[in-house]
């Protein structure tokens, strides 16, 4: 998607990714974009974590979480006291300051984190038979990641085929084409 990049749309390859630590040292993650205030303070993060074994989630004071679980079987986690069964490319939502914690490993996990008072997020997955538009409006920003099959993309003139994992991040108020059956997660946040 050479004519979008730094422009309507930018691709980030899962293959390209760095890993890094989760805050608490317990598992990993690929950061696909943030955005943080000039002090530091989270507004928003979306990424892509590796559930390797059963372990605690970082606590994460302030930020509201959504986890859509990308295993190939459900994700069994504790929330709080509360036993939670993620089923897969479902999605469950939970404060950061929750005790969580997974019960098995289940492969990854695609995390949409904000800060609260600075931004809301949704996500959700949307199946494509054929061709659809995902509407942008702004000053909502607007993400796909590839769940399965081979989405090809269009932001404006650029055009580009995602492989699973991979990540289209839109500037706020552009249309998401995609083509191609495919199952998509699609991502909106917004600041408040």
């Amino acid at each position: 998607m050479t004519a979008a990049e730094g422009g309507a749309a930018r691709i980030l390859r899962f293959e390209d990714l760095q890993v890094s630590p989760w805050a608490n040292g317990l598992g990993e993650t690929r950061e696909l974009a943030a955005y943080r205030t000039t002090d530091g303070a989270l507004v928003w993060r979306l990424s892509i974590a590796t559930i390797a074994a059963a372990s605690d989630f970082s606590a994460l004071s302030g930020v509201d979480r959504r986890l859509m679980n990308l295993g190939d079987g459900p994700l069994s986690l504790v929330v709080g006291d509360d036993p939670v069964t993620v089923p897969r490319h479902e999605v469950v939502s939970f404060r950061g300051e929750d005790a969580v914690r997974a019960l098995h490993a289940n492969g990854y996990d695609l995390n949409v984190m904000t800060g609260r008072g600075r931004a809301t997020s949704s996500l959700g997955t949307v199946r494509i038979q054929g061709s659809a538009v995902l509407a942008g409006t702004a000053p909502a920003l607007l993400a796909v990641v590839a769940l399965d099959g081979s989405p090809v993309v269009t932001v404006g003139d650029g055009v580009a085929a995602l492989l699973p994992l991979d990540c289209l991040l839109a500037t706020p108020g552009r249309d998401i084409a995609v083509d191609g059956d495919s199952t998509v997660a699609v991502v909106r946040i917004a600041p408040t």
